[in-house]
């Protein structure tokens, strides 16, 4: 269905099938009003342990860009694939 698949961690549910909004650019730990071309998520769902939050996103997307976290992927127009409370 979708080119790619990733993961994220996030403090709010999201609803099946919505797009989601852009992620931030953080620069030293703090977010800027900066918003990057998609949203951010890791092509390993091992690799999310850094991250804190509530729910995990499986989200979809046709357009990839490399994130600088380990296997962390920036998805272009990024669609909720699944949501669960963790």
């Amino acid at each position: 269905m979708y080119e790619y698949i990733a993961y994220r961690i996030q403090d709010e549910p999201a609803e099946l099938g919505a797009r989601l909004e852009p992620s931030r650019v953080w620069v030293d730990g703090d977010p800027t009003d900066e918003l990057l071309d998609g949203t951010c998520g890791c092509t390993k769902r091992e690799s999310l342990s850094i991250y804190h939050g509530r729910y995990l996103v499986t989200m979809g997307g046709d357009h990839r860009s490399w994130g600088e976290d380990k296997d962390e992927v920036i998805l272009r127009d990024a669609v909720v694939l699944a949501c669960e409370l963790l």
